[in-house]
């Protein structure tokens, strides 16, 4: 998720990730969730435009259809990787 950077906002995040779904071939997008920061735990399934600070967990839930596959994508980033402040690139906490 290399397009995220301090700044950008949820809402933005989930149109850029449709976007690519439909540019690679997805069928349906049937939904992309994107949480951040305090709202990660819980999440809820709803995003809102609230905008991707420093150091924000973020987390990606991407419901589509592929060559006839549906799938459900966790890419979780919360555990692992933040949004980090420099270059708008995720980077990895040790």
């Amino acid at each position: 998720m290399s397009f995220m950077r301090p700044g950008m906002r949820e809402n933005e995040c989930v149109g850029l990730v449709n976007k690519v779904l439909y540019d690679l071939g997805s069928e349906h997008v049937e939904g992309v969730n994107a949480i951040s920061g305090e709202r990660c735990s819980p999440h809820p399934h709803v995003y809102t435009d609230r905008v991707l600070r420093p150091g924000d967990p973020a987390y990606f839930d991407l419901v589509h259809a592929y060559m006839g596959y549906r799938t459900c994508l966790l890419p979780h980033l919360r555990d692992r990787e933040r949004v980090s402040g420099t270059g708008g690139r995720l980077q990895a906490l040790p």
